[in-house]
């Protein structure tokens, strides 16, 4: 009725926004009228995921318990579906259209899901539009399944593919698991925004057996997409089954982002402008050689700090000429906490390689003196010479280095003199900025100076010997006690006494493992305020006591893309063990495989107390006032009657605290002296 009033109730899915209203005769379209202003709608609703919300592992067949949400406002039944890391396509449907109530109390994982990385999506039924991801990935882990990966990663040639030229790309695809598959694979082009542009190669009715691999191939004599950034996917799709679901794979990149020159062999560039001078030189040298990849919108963002991750990968692309090229770093343990899902981190492998290159030196491009490499960190200057530098193993041997700003004690002084030696940086200005963030453009040009500019700087190829052979130690496999069967022969162990009493013992015992110096120093040293490492252990890394045990607390970060990386602590056990778990709250999920120790965390009292299975109580509290970084310290072994063997400490130079003495039940103490002298460790 046209009485020039009107009330109207907002419906709940209409979203967060700006908006008018919008008045015309119904039937005909005429006297249209629209709000003279915009208005403003809040929706409040919203779905957020609490479990399971990433680090969790599973096994097919196994039951998911409890996977719980929180909501508000006013929204009905809701979806979960289990999903691939990105959020699509749907695996597995969890709860089709349940009362929104925050719980689901069950999910029997399908005993045939391929292992893989997954998440839980959870949506206003039937489609949204509130909806919410785990905020990282879980594991579900499949003994009895096919594992489809790629066997050395998708092939393009040229890199980058040029229009209106011939190309050829191929990729063979394995199943590594231990059951046949069967179904369909294609290879896909996407563009930037994930859409698909056209299947390169489709093959249907396929069987792999156990180890079997299949090529898929495409080739052209004159490829018609225009310029522009794209990716090429490996997708497979079961027999019968109805969702293309991309491979996820171990070690490459899938999807690859693969850049499509123009007609003449060059990149879209808009920024920089070509009157911009070296910097737009340096940006289409590296685009059309594939360093970096074509610009969304020709914008390379110059003026962007980089992330240490693109560091990585256009030093990568940039040393080995492609980065699908094969290394034997591929194969080793990554040693980060935080790079553990390579499937899903693409620029994670590029990281990997370059910290264990090390040209017999010992020193790589990115150091493994940390549990997390932070890939979403920004780099210095001085450390991007350093990359440079150590990446393509150019001498250490300028020792001047032209600017007020860098002096001899700066920790990049040798390879920001070399840079400066090399002409790798300009040294027209007095001053360097060595510990400002660099950005994305004064590494293309430092990287485009190298590779085309420099006479003194041959591209080196590296060989196995060039890069550090570790053991195989992970996150995962810490709790195992690794001794000769690991191949691990340098150890040693030694009981100097063992006084029995009638409730707990007073014992004392050293012992060396090999293995403990591979790992990142930040399990046994602490980088406190004046840029100095100060250790925590007693007799050295290597080296443990009977009483050496205690927890460090490892920080969590977020990504610029908002993933989300938690906070983690390392518990460190006399015996050389290492448990390492995940923060949620106040519930400590373990990340090392084989641990059942009762562990929980009161913050009043800021204590980690550890129950092991043998009834014997663990208690770690924060003793150091000086340093904050410094490990909780074990401070009392208490037994089922809680007779206890209690653990004293005294601060020493640099701020650091250490073990004083020991007090078993009876009253009995065993007194620590330590005495610095230097010693042969070679006699």
């Amino acid at each position: 009725m046209n009485d020039g009033s009107f009330s109207w109730t907002i419906d709940n899915a209409i979203q967060t926004g700006v908006y008018k209203v919008k008045i015309y005769e119904t039937g005909t379209g005429d006297g249209v009228d629209l709000s003279n202003s915009t208005f403003f709608i809040q929706n409040n609703n919203s779905l957020t995921l609490t479990y399971p919300n990433g680090g969790e592992i599973f096994t097919a067949g196994e039951t998911i318990q409890n996977i719980s949400w929180l909501s508000t406002g006013n929204i009905g039944n809701v979806t979960l579906d289990l999903v691939t890391p990105s959020g699509n396509p749907t695996i597995e449907n969890i709860a089709l259209n349940v009362p929104n109530n925050g719980l689901v109390s069950a999910f029997n994982i399908p005993s045939d899901l391929p292992p893989g990385s997954y998440r839980v999506k959870i949506y206003r039924h039937p489609v949204g539009p509130e909806y919410d991801l785990s905020d990282n990935i879980f594991t579900i882990n499949n003994p009895n399944s096919y594992i489809l990966d790629l066997a050395g990663g998708i092939n393009a040639t040229p890199n980058p593919l040029v229009n209106q030229s011939p190309c050829l790309i191929q990729v063979t695809v394995a199943n590594n698991g231990n059951i046949d598959w069967e179904g369909e694979l294609q290879l896909v082009l996407l563009d930037d925004d994930d859409n698909q542009v056209a299947v390169l190669d489709y093959d249907q009715n396929l069987q792999l057996e156990p180890q079997d691999t299949h090529q898929l191939s495409f080739s052209t004599a004159s490829l018609t997409h225009p310029a522009g950034l794209y990716q090429l996917q490996v997708q497979y799709k079961e027999s019968g089954g109805m969702v293309w679901i991309p491979i996820s794979s171990s070690a490459f990149q899938n999807p690859l982002p693969v850049n499509i020159l123009t007609a003449g062999g060059g990149c879209l560039i808009t920024n920089p402008a070509p009157a911009a001078g070296e910097i737009y030189t340096a940006v289409q040298y590296l685009c059309s050689n594939g360093i970096i990849d074509q610009p969304g919108s020709g914008n390379a963002q110059v003026a962007s700090f980089i992330l240490k991750e693109d560091v990585a990968k256009v030093v990568f692309a940039g040393l080995f000429g492609s980065l699908n090229a094969a290394t034997p770093a591929d194969q080793f343990p990554v040693p980060f906490l935080d790079m553990q899902d390579q499937a899903n981190q693409p620029y994670a492998r590029y990281g990997k390689v370059l910290s264990y290159l090390e040209y017999g030196d010992g020193v790589s491009p990115f150091n493994r003196r940390f549990m997390n490499y932070n890939p979403g960190s920004n780099l210095t200057r001085g450390q991007v010479c350093k990359v440079l530098i150590e990446a393509f193993d150019l001498p250490k041997d300028a020792y001047y280095a032209p600017f007020t700003d860098v002096p001899v004690s700066h920790p990049e002084f040798l390879h920001i003199a070399k840079c400066a030696d090399l002409g790798i940086v300009s040294s027209n200005n007095s001053l360097f900025r060595p510990d400002d963030f660099a950005t994305r453009g004064e590494v293309f040009i430092m990287l485009y100076r190298l590779l085309a500019q420099c006479n003194n700087c041959p591209v080196p190829t590296p060989q196995n010997p060039d890069y550090f052979n570790p053991g195989n130690y992970t996150p995962n496999n810490l709790a195992r006690q690794i001794s000769l069967s690991d191949g691990n022969f340098e150890q040693y162990a030694k009981q100097s006494f063992n006084i029995t009493g009638r409730k707990l013992p007073l014992e004392f015992s050293h012992h060396y493992h090999s293995f403990l110096t591979e790992l990142p120093e930040e399990l046994f040293c602490t980088y406190n305020n004046n840029d100095q490492w100060v250790s925590f252990q007693p007799l050295g890394i290597g080296w443990s006591h009977s009483y050496n045990a205690y927890i460090v607390r490892i920080p969590g970060w977020t990504h610029p893309n908002g993933s989300v990386f938690g906070e983690k602590i390392a518990v460190f056990w006399p015996d050389g063990n290492i448990h390492v778990y995940e923060i949620n709250g106040t519930t400590l999920t373990p990340i090392t495989k084989g641990i059942y120790d009762d562990i929980s965390y009161n913050s009043t009292t800021q204590k980690f107390t550890i129950k092991k299975k043998n009834q014997l109580t663990y208690i770690f509290e924060q003793k150091n006032t000086s340093i904050d970084t410094w490990p909780y310290v074990l401070t009392e072994i208490r037994d089922r009657n809680n007779n206890a063997v209690t653990l004293t400490y005294e601060s020493f130079t640099g701020g650091g605290i250490r073990l004083k003495e020991t007090t078993e039940p009876a009253g009995r103490k065993l007194r620590f002296f330590i005495t610095q002298i230097p010693l042969d460790y070679t006699a």
